[in-house]
């Protein structure tokens, strides 16, 4: 079968982000809530699956991210310089999966493998608790047994 491939472009301005702070230190017991910021975000999503035979499936994920804060907004709220990227907003991910199905005797069974791509991200454009979450890559593996009446599934991420 041939690879079925997906791609989306996207591009969108946020307006009128909320920003959060609370201050049992300097003024009492206050939670300050305002429309902080104006943002624009845009990039492109990939995914593929591909079956090249009938027990092997492939599949692969990619996404760019290019977010930044555009305005202020803020009174109360401190918030990251503009021009700094969105929380939670890692510029590339990606991830891989292969899975194998096979029988054992007349028991369905699988192995599969997977891993995942994150880029660094930020987790607040409040500039307070704005901490960077460095890059990271994770790996899975699973295998798999089952019949009519149970199932053995074992994974373990390395």
């Amino acid at each position: 079968m041939d690879p079925c491939v997906s791609m989306e472009h996207f591009t969108g301005r946020l307006t009128n982000l909320q920003a959060v702070r609370f201050d049992p230190v300097n003024v009492s017991n206050l939670t300050f809530i305002e429309n902080a910021a104006d943002a624009e975000v845009s990039g492109f999503e990939l995914d593929m699956v591909w079956y090249p035979s009938n027990n092997l499936s492939l599949y692969a994920a990619l996404s760019k991210n290019d977010s930044e804060l555009t305005a202020y907004k803020a009174q109360i709220i401190e918030l990251a310089p503009l021009g700094s990227s969105l929380p939670l907003t890692p510029e590339l991910q990606w991830n891989l999966r292969a899975r194998y199905d096979f029988t054992i005797g007349t028991y369905p069974a699988y192995w599969q493998f997977g891993t995942k791509y994150s880029d660094d991200s930020y987790s607040s454009i409040v500039a307070q608790r704005r901490i960077k979450q460095d890059s990271y890559q994770l790996y899975d593996l699973a295998v798999g047994i089952e019949n009519e009446t149970w199932a053995l599934n074992c994974s373990e991420e390395i």
